[in-house]
């Protein structure tokens, strides 16, 4: 029970970090079309 707390806890974090990099990649792509 506790290992498969553990790695849906892992699979979790490592979704919402990709999440944040999307999110991250897309402001500053979208901040780049507004300042040029």
């Amino acid at each position: 029970m506790w290992q498969y707390l553990l790695i849906l806890f892992e699979t979790f974090l490592s979704c919402f970090s990709l999440i944040t990099c999307i999110f991250v990649a897309w402001n500053y792509l979208e901040i780049k079309k507004w300042t040029n």
